[in-house]
């Protein structure tokens, strides 16, 4: 079964990635305070994480960073989710070799598809 991690600071998003990706098939596990994201990493061991970039303490950007330069998780997948300035984002993300980004407001079914392709479907 294929593992995600969400971390985001609103608790609704959270929700809905959770329900949404635990019926079709993924382990989620969700977070909702940045502090904590290298440790449930490294808890979790995801094989992707949904990212949003705006959070209190320590943003999705410095989050990814810090997953892509520490060679045990350098080859975890990362997926922004995010409402700011797109193109300034994207450029961003793609600087942090980034595996995707997707925008809020979003739909749960463009979320799965998005995650299907990019790391196969939660049952394999």
């Amino acid at each position: 079964m294929k593992k995600i991690l969400a971390i985001d600071d609103h608790e609704e998003i959270l929700s809905i990635i959770k329900t949404k990706l635990s019926r079709s098939g993924f382990e989620v596990e969700i977070l909702s305070d940045s502090m904590l994201a290298m440790e449930k990493v490294r808890q979790f061991k995801p094989d992707l994480v949904l990212l949003d970039i705006m959070m209190p303490k320590i943003t999705g950007f410095e989050i990814c960073e810090e997953l892509k330069s520490t060679p045990e998780f350098k080859d975890v997948r990362v997926v922004f989710l995010t409402a700011k300035d797109m193109d300034f984002a994207r450029k961003k993300a793609q600087e942090l070799n980034a595996d995707g980004f997707i925008a809020k407001p979003f739909s749960p079914k463009e979320l799965l598809s998005f995650i299907e392709d990019l790391i196969g479907r939660g049952d394999e």
